[in-house]
């Protein structure tokens, strides 16, 4: 076969690519058939090749094992940047002997190789085996290198390389992290990776770390004195993570300053800074190139063409109310008369000059806030300087006096005793640090009274969280100890953490809690339901706490190996319940001593029950105008003390006739109740009336109770408590009465229900035909007891002469008997004249009075 030679800056496209030894048909020695040729692909950049490359050793048809037959030939492929293949490749090779020819060589070599496909380098011997096989190579850098359906010839010997990864100048030095003993042939996440180069610096990185054989530490990562680069973009920012960095020998510094691609850091923080080895240690929240310098600028630098003398001032004021306020005169020079002398290109270090003041914090009167040195060039007055611009040369410096701790330290995740199975031992810890002045505070994370991970930036106000792996099967206990820029420290509380050989069941999920029949009152039993969830599929055993207004009640155990997967409810009877509680469940689950977490129901408030009218008195028929009614109640919330505020009685008038009763709804609290004001319409007009009742428990109402009657029927009683009148001896022509109750007069009372109207007659007293009935010698009137007697306009109330048919004396005689306050008795008053030819003889008259009842209606 001949040779294919491509070379190329990208190398794509699909097809043949055939270069295998010529077919022979000679018997001859030496003229065997042709060997596979040689195949190239060489690309600066990338191949993407989707076809078959063919390179098989030829044949012959002589049929002698004797002849020869062509040995495979070579492929290489070889890419800069990546390989992509889908199509076979074959260079089988034929012999004719147990040590003729064979297979040849398949070689990629790129930084990304992607194959699938069918790669044979076998030698195939017609007549004879124990032939010698080609080889395959593969070699490559990335960890996205991939083979999925890719098929080496399973006769043919194959290599594929995969590189270590490189850090060799971090491998074994100082704190550095072992890379050569994890198997880093795929993705691996590393935590708490740290690189340190065991002289100029450290980087300990504060999150995960995903790396794998591939990568390049060494191209990619520089330490050198007073810097530290990281490639941020390699790996699509793989590196680009929050670290701890350390300088190292930085002893030509007063204090040094972080720097961010040359200029100031500004999330960098400041952990530690030690003068004396020249060591500082800050946080940095993502990569690019770190550099220090000297952050000391508190100077008087001279950069003009005189030397130039002046009187220092340094002061420090508080801001108060809105102001800055002097708070101490450190160095006054005009006040001492000291002047001080800068040459020109040369400096006074405002710093030496501040520090020998030994001036501190206790100096401060106004307590924690914030404060500024504030430092001025004057003349021997006092006047500040200017430049040769016109700028003052005055400069000042805030900064904030915090001698108060971290006022919290809340521990976040995981809850207080909460379990883990050894399955998931790599858990996260959150927890919020709350400051009143610091942006960030540094923490420490504590595990079993040991410093698991120090020096972890907090946001203030913010959850922190840090990954922490490999924690042993038991109980543990965690705390969180954090400091501020003073280092004034807090520490939270601690929590127990427990991980476990199995996992735990799952927390349960409380679907529901409602009552048996849907109304969550008195009378109904109250269920707790959830799905019983193992994950590892075993039975079940469940704990449920009963809730009642949020106080543990009582606690259920259910010991009774549940299977997975059942569909669980735990049943309250009603007895225990009553109107306005509030109730909740807590279930846990049980698994070979495993348990999941205490999970909690929605609350559900037991509904009031309204009462019941159990029993109301029958229909009533009589003369009682203000008759008693009474009722009974029930209620499903039982007979609690003041339960049954009070009921509603409703009457209501069936008029047949003109009579009016206005009547409103009754409120009343006793179940025995007198009807008042009296009844005013009668059924000797036809009219009756009906009634209902209704309870309140002060939540809600029952409903009205059936109808029941009233049938008040007239009552006529009249009597004459005095009945008899005598005048005595009277002469002729004289004039007797009893208006002046002498002789008493004639009393009427109304002993009934209804007002009454009383007639009467009256039979001839005298026996002169003059002095026959009607005449002005008998005569008669009506008076009152009291006010409110009798209807007295419509009455005869003045002298009338008495007549012996019936007539109108009295009309509405009002009565009481029990129905009501007022009079019920009136006088009929007599009076008679001695006619003058009367013979003298004893004289009497018969009187009668009849009543008849004065509440008559015409029908409606």
């Amino acid at each position: 076969g001949g040779s294919i030679w491509i070379l190329a800056n990208n190398i794509t496209g699909a097809g043949i690519l055939n270069a295998s030894g010529g077919f022979s048909s000679s018997s001859t020695s030496g003229h065997g058939a042709g060997g596979g040729g040689r195949i190239a692909l060489t690309s600066s950049n990338v191949i993407e090749f989707s076809g078959m490359i063919d390179n098989k050793g030829g044949i012959s048809d002589a049929g002698s094992p004797q002849n020869d037959f062509g040995t495979g030939g070579t492929v290489y492929i070889n890419a800069t940047n990546s390989v992509t293949m889908s199509g076979n490749i074959s260079i089988v090779g034929y012999n004719g002997s147990s040590g003729g020819d064979r297979g040849q060589r398949i070689n990629f070599t790129s930084d990304l190789i992607i194959l699938s496909g069918v790669y044979n380098a076998s030698a195939v011997n017609p007549s004879e085996s124990g032939v010698n096989n080609g080889t395959i190579f593969v070699s490559y850098e990335s960890g996205g290198s991939s083979f999925v359906g890719a098929i080496f010839d399973p006769y043919a010997n194959y290599t594929i390389i995969l590189p270590d990864i490189s850090y060799s100048e971090f491998s074994g030095k100082g704190e550095s992290t072992d890379l050569d003993t994890p198997d880093l042939s795929s993705n691996t996440v590393v935590s708490g990776l740290v690189l340190d180069d065991g002289a100029d610096g450290i980087i300990e990185f504060t999150q995960d770390v995903t790396l794998n054989d591939s990568y390049d530490l060494d191209s990619n990562i520089d330490i050198s004195p007073g810097s530290i680069y990281v490639n941020d973009t390699y790996f699509n920012g793989a590196l680009n993570k929050s670290a701890n960095l350390t300088f190292r020998g930085l002893v030509q510094y007063g204090y040094p300053q972080i720097l961010k691609d040359g200029a100031v850091c500004t999330d960098c923080t400041i952990l530690s800074w030690d003068s004396a080895l020249g060591e500082i240690r800050f946080n940095v929240t993502g990569f690019s190139n770190y550099t220090a310098t000297e952050a000391n600028q508190s100077k008087v630098q001279n950069n003009g063409t005189y030397n130039i003398s002046f009187y220092l001032l340094m002061k420090t004021q508080a801001f108060s109310g809105g102001a800055w306020v002097d708070e101490d005169i450190v160095i006054n020079d005009s006040a001492t008369d000291t002047k001080r002398m800068v040459d020109v290109d040369n400096l006074t270090k405002l710093d030496l000059i501040w520090n020998e003041q030994l001036y501190n914090s206790s100096n401060l009167s106004n307590g924690n806030g914030t404060y500024r040195v504030v430092v001025a060039l004057q003349d021997n007055i006092g006047n500040v300087m200017n430049d040769s611009e016109g700028n003052y040369l005055n400069a000042s410096f805030n900064f904030t006096l915090d001698g108060g701790v971290p006022y919290s330290v809340e521990l976040d995740y995981p809850a207080d005793d909460q379990l883990f199975a050894n399955t998931a031992n790599n858990i996260t810890f959150n927890w919020t640090v709350m400051d009143d002045y610091d942006l960030n505070l540094t923490c420490n994370l504590t595990i079993d009274d040991s410093v698991n991970k120090s020096g972890i930036i907090s946001q203030n106000g913010t959850t922190t969280s840090t990954l922490i792996n490999n924690i042993a099967v038991g109980d543990h206990e965690w705390n969180v100890t954090c400091w501020d820029d003073s280092l004034n420290v807090n520490s939270s509380v601690s929590y127990n953490v427990s991980v476990f050989t199995s996992f735990p069941p799952t927390d349960p999920v409380i679907s529901v809690i409602n009552s048996s029949d849907g109304t969550n009152k008195t009378l109904a039993n109250v269920s707790c339901f959830t799905t019983l969830i193992d994950p590892e599929g075993n039975t079940t055993n469940v704990s449920v706490r009963w809730y009642k207004n949020a106080t543990l009640d009582f606690t259920l155990t259910y010991n009774n190996s549940y299977s997975n997967g059942t569909y669980f409810n735990s049943t309250m009877n009603s007895g225990n319940t009553t109107r306005l509680d509030n109730w909740s469940c807590s279930i846990r689950l049980d698994s070979d001593g495993m348990f999941s977490n205490w999970s909690n129901s929605p609350n559900i408030t037991i509904i009031n029950s309204a009462p019941n009218i159990t029993y109301q008195s029958d229909n009533y028929v009589g003369t009682n105008r203000t008759p008693v009614i009474n009722y009974s109640v029930s209620d499903d919330d039982g007979t609690q003390v003041g339960e049954i505020v009070n009921y509603e009685i409703n009457i209501s008038l069936n008029a047949f006739s003109v009579c009016s009763d206005t009547r409103s709804i009754i409120t009343e609290t006793d179940p025995n109740y007198t009807i008042g004001p009296l009844l005013k319409c009668l059924d000797d007009n036809g009219d009756t009336y009906n009634w209902s009742v209704r309870a309140f428990d002060g939540i809600n109402y029952s409903e009205w109770s059936g109808r029941k009657n009233f049938t008040i029927n007239s009552e006529i009683i009249i009597g004459l408590p005095v009945s008899t009148i005598n005048f005595g001896g009277m002469l002729p022509d004289t004039l007797e009465n009893t208006s002046d109750d002498s002789p008493l007069p004639f009393i009427v009372n109304n002993s009934g229900n209804v007002l009454i109207n009383i007639t009467g007659n009256f039979s001839n007293i005298w026996n002169s035909s003059v002095a026959q009935n009607p005449s002005h010698y008998y005569q008669f009137k009506a008076r009152n007891q009291s006010s409110s007697c009798m209807d007295y306009s419509n009455s005869v109330t003045d002298w009338t002469n008495a007549t012996t048919t019936n007539i109108s004396i009295i009309q509405k005689l009002n009565f009481t008997s029990g129905f009501q306050n007022g009079c019920n008795n009136v006088s009929i008053d007599i009076q008679v004249l001695v006619p003058n030819k009367e013979l003298p003889l004893n004289r009497s008259s018969t009187i009668v009075f009849m009543g008849e009842m004065g509440e008559l209606y015409s029908a409606a």
